[in-house]
Parts: C-alpha cells; structure tokens; sequence
C-alpha cells in the first residue's frame, strides 16, 4: 500500500514472519528498495503442506517526487512495516533581479 499525502509518501508492506533485523530499506533520489527474508521452519517434524515461503526477497518503488533522505523513517510492528519518506523540496526556478 502507498500513500501520497502533501508533504510525503506512507508505504506499508505485510511481513509476516519476518525477522526485524533481516529488514533492509535503502532510499535514493527517487527510489525505495525494501529487502527481507523469511527463514524455514527448523521443526524435526515432516511439514506435508505448507503455505509459508522461505527465503529473501525485495521490492523496489519509484515515487514521481523526489525523497527526502533526511525525512525517512520505518517502523515494524505486528509483522506490518510502514516506511514514511518526506517529499524533497527542488527549486527548478528562481527570480532574479536586475542590478541597477
């Protein structure tokens, strides 16, 4: 899920299962990657059906503003990760005044 407010973009992501410290977020000009893994069930027991995936993965979001890498912050809890990340402020003109 991906939120557009005013002065920023919420991403929120399901990790069930999911490590905290096997989370990694990497925010650039444009760019979000989120990478995790999921590790295996260490049972003894014989599983004969599972639904649960193993191993790493990652997504990668492209926003049409800029990101303020100062303004982004991430919080895990109860398997959902949310990411806010701050629009950057680009100034593409400026005024300029003639001298006398």
């Amino acid at each position: 899920e991906i939120v557009e407010t005013e002065n920023g973009y919420v991403v929120r992501l399901e990790l069930p299962g999911v490590q905290r410290d096997s989370i990694d977020i990497k925010a650039t000009d444009r760019n979000l990657v989120i990478s995790a893994e999921r590790t295996a069930s260490s049972d003894e027991a014989t599983i004969l059906l599972s639904e649960f995936r193993s191993g790493t993965w990652s997504r990668s979001f492209r926003f049409p503003h800029s990101l303020s890498r100062e303004k982004v912050t991430a919080n895990f809890r109860d398997g959902i990760l949310e990411i806010k990340a701050g629009k950057a402020v680009n100034h593409t003109s400026v005024s300029v005044q003639l001298e006398d």
